[in-house]
């Protein structure tokens, strides 16, 4: 149900900027994907590096990586 709503708002923004500007759609979205892009740069790396299950696994993880900073 939500998927439905989102794509129709989605392509009543996307109409609205072609109306004030034929190639802005596309530029807002290229602009978007280049600054995801930009930002995924700064993710921390995690191929190879087991990761947490659960929560707690997730809380002793975060309490070992604070006392590693000390």
């Amino acid at each position: 149900m939500f998927h439905y709503l989102h794509d129709s708002v989605i392509s009543i923004i996307y109409c609205t900027q072609a109306l004030v500007w034929k190639p802005l759609p596309s530029l807002v979205f290229g602009v978007l994907s280049t600054i995801s892009g930009l930002l995924y740069v700064f993710l921390p790396e995690t191929f190879g590096q087991v990761l947490p299950d659960t929560i707690e696994q997730a809380e002793r993880l975060e309490c070992r990586s604070k006392t590693d900073k000390r």
